[in-house]
């Protein structure tokens, strides 16, 4: 480059993009995960992250798997709900961390977390086969966030 201004311009840029990359996402109750939202389609999600598995009807998908990481559940071609099984989500651009909602990530002990989110929520207990750790669902309908603890620690918070 000729320019040292601009040369120096595309270096702040570049700069400002990774800082911004290593930070992460945020988790929003009822709104999604950085550039994952509730309503997005099945095409603007394919612009950020690559679908691994879909299942549905050609061209309508209900549920699209990217990766093990994230899972979007589709209705009428508008995400409906955002499942998060990771603390990062791998994007086209590489893998980028979630900042959870309140302390909720994966693997944090539910008792550590559950004081901290407001609202009411309804809890279910999950089957589970004997022998195995006890699981249970607590959603903030209000919030529009859930999360499944399997053994007393979260496993997957799902965004709506």
């Amino acid at each position: 480059m000729k320019n040292p201004i601009l040369l120096v311009l595309v270096y702040l840029f570049m700069s400002v993009g990774a800082a911004v990359a290593q930070q992460g996402w945020v988790v929003t109750p009822g709104d999604g995960v950085g550039a994952i939202t509730v309503g997005m389609t099945p095409e603007a999600a394919k612009l950020v992250v690559t679908p691994t598995r879909e299942m549905g009807n050609k061209g309508v998908p209900a549920l699209v798997e990217y990766g093990d990481d994230l899972v979007i559940e589709y209705h009428n071609r508008k995400a409906a709900i955002i499942s998060l099984h990771s603390n990062s989500i791998k994007t086209k651009n590489g893998n980028i961390p979630w900042t959870p909602y309140n302390g909720a990530a994966i693997g944090t002990p539910w008792n550590t977390v559950v004081g901290r989110i407001p609202g009411s929520k309804i809890s279910r207990k999950l089957p589970t086969a004997k022998g195995y750790p006890d699981e249970f669902y607590h959603a903030y309908q209000s919030l529009g966030i859930g999360f499944r603890i399997k053994g007393g620690s979260i496993v997957r918070v799902d965004i709506w």
